[in-house]
C-alpha cells in the first residue's frame, strides 16, 4: 500500500503529466538494446570535438566504441543542451 506522501507524488504526477487520454501507449525507444545512456565527461568531450571537426557518425561511433545509435542519441542531447550546433540533415 502507497504511503500518503507517495499517493501525492502520484497524484500529482497523473494530474500535471498524464493531461492525455491514450488508447494505446507505446514508450520510445524502451526496448533499445543497442543504445548506451551513460557517458562520461571524458567521452562526451571527445564527441565534441569529432563533431566539430565534422566527422562522420560512423567515424565518430568507432573512434569512440560506441553503437551509432549511441552516439546519435548523445549528439541530439548536445544540441538541446545547445553545447554543439546541428548539421544540415535536412530531416525537418
Amino acid at each position: 500500500m502507497a504511503s500518503k506522501t507517495e499517493a501525492y507524488v502520484i497524484g500529482h504526477m497523473e494530474a500535471t503529466h498524464l493531461t492525455h487520454s491514450r488508447k494505446k501507449i507505446t514508450v520510445a525507444m524502451e526496448n533499445m538494446n543497442d543504445a548506451e545512456w551513460i557517458w562520461c565527461s571524458g567521452e562526451i568531450k571527445k564527441l565534441i570535438r569529432f563533431w566539430k571537426m565534422n566527422m562522420p557518425m560512423v567515424q565518430i561511433s568507432k573512434e569512440l566504441e560506441r553503437t551509432g545509435l549511441s552516439c546519435l542519441m548523445m549528439v541530439l542531447d548536445l544540441i538541446d543542451q545547445e553545447k554543439i550546433e546541428p548539421r544540415n540533415w535536412k530531416i525537418w
